[in-house]
């Protein structure tokens, strides 16, 4: 199987970019552990002060998902974040 050319793989939303910058260490965090830490029960993420919302989550629990799906577990988010 080949690797996909740069331009065509995915990209990380500007949503999960910001979790991932605040949160980890984007140069070392993979996306399972993004999946684990977005599944925790002490995640409370603010954006100008507020909560993130239980639905913001999901989307971006979905969106970690299909990263996952098509990436495999042990992608490094940096690989997600554009250049």
């Amino acid at each position: 199987m080949s690797e996909q050319p740069r331009q065509d793989r995915p990209t990380a939303t500007p949503e999960l970019a910001a979790l991932v910058h605040d949160f980890m260490d984007p140069e070392r965090a993979t996306l399972s552990e993004v999946r684990e830490l977005l599944m925790g029960e002490g995640l409370m993420v603010s954006d100008g002060g507020e909560i993130m919302y239980q639905q913001d989550r999901k989307w971006l629990i979905n969106e970690v998902d299909e990263l996952i799906d098509s990436l495999g577990p042990s992608t490094p988010v940096k690989d997600l974040l554009g250049a």
